[in-house]
């Protein structure tokens, strides 16, 4: 009885450090993990993202591309669906 309990108690512990080991990365980076925290703290006092309106005249429908004329100069990537 004491062997399977053992076992059973190695067994449950194996498999939480594998859970632990192929987990999120943040959890085994603490930097990363310390800023996660401080967004989520900070997140009522954050202002939103200002992104483009989808429906109101920005995006062609259905494809959902950025309209010619509306990309900012120098703007690539996420910034070119933030307005401004």
């Amino acid at each position: 009885m004491k062997n399977a309990l053992a076992r059973s108690a190695f067994s449950s512990r194996s498999s939480i450090a594998q859970m632990w080991l192929s987990g999120p990365t943040i959890w085994r980076k603490p930097e990363a993990a310390k800023a996660w925290v401080e967004r989520l703290l900070s997140v009522e006092s954050t202002e939103p993202i200002a992104f483009r309106p989808q429906n109101y005249g920005d995006y062609e429908i259905p494809s959902l591309q950025l309209k010619d004329g509306l990309e900012s100069a120098g703007r690539t990537g996420f910034g070119l669906h933030v307005r401004g």
